[in-house]
């Protein structure tokens, strides 16, 4: 009986039922015409078997998407002050620290001395950039607190770096390479409940 041909004729997703054949370690022979199983085999088992299979697999997925959809809510539920703590709130946990860096480089424009740079106003790529790096490392924060069982973040900061780094070629002329600029947030994950 060919794979194709059963999946065919009895309305079944090809590749899960052969994920499934191969999963449950059912012999599957091969000719020039493509898969097939042996006559032997009890089709109507097997097919019993890939429906308990099949909702086994949409079981285990509703599941994931449900723990998925709770970790981004928990995540999203996490408050975050520059203080260290929350009014009305008491901190029953510390977690420990978290923290997260973000490096991005910027192009240098060339402008010959006129201000006017040929890839934009580099004051806006700098706060664009300074933005992106706020809201990428403090999602960052949340998800490492939320790992460490902790609804909230305290003590939150931001550091910023910037360099202009500079390399000497082969002929001693020096080349400037983009500048790199670096966003680190820094906190205390804590467990806090309302008082």
């Amino acid at each position: 009986m060919k794979i194709k041909d059963i999946a065919r004729d009895y309305n079944l997703d090809k590749e899960a039922f052969e994920a499934f054949l191969q999963d449950q370690g059912i012999a599957v022979k091969f000719s020039l015409t493509g898969a097939y199983l042996e006559d032997s085999v009890d089709l109507v088992h097997l097919l019993d078997q890939f429906q308990n299979y099949m909702a086994d697999q949409d079981e285990e997925f509703a599941e994931q998407l449900a723990q998925q959809k709770e970790r981004e809510q928990g995540i999203a539920n996490i408050v975050v002050t520059t203080g260290q703590g929350f009014d009305g709130y008491t901190i029953t946990h510390y977690g420990g620290p978290v923290a997260s860096d973000l490096a991005h480089s910027i192009a240098r424009g060339v402008d010959g001395g006129r201000g006017d740079h040929a890839l934009g106003d580099p004051a806006q790529s700098l706060v664009d950039v300074m933005e992106e790096g706020r809201i990428l490392t403090l999602a960052h924060l949340k998800e490492q607190a939320y790992e460490l069982g902790c609804n909230a973040i305290i003590n939150l900061k931001f550091d910023y770096v910037t360099l202009e780094p500079e390399t000497v070629n082969t002929q001693g002329a020096t080349s400037y390479l983009p500048y790199v600029f670096c966003v680190t947030a820094l906190g205390t994950a804590v467990y806090a409940e309302e008082v």
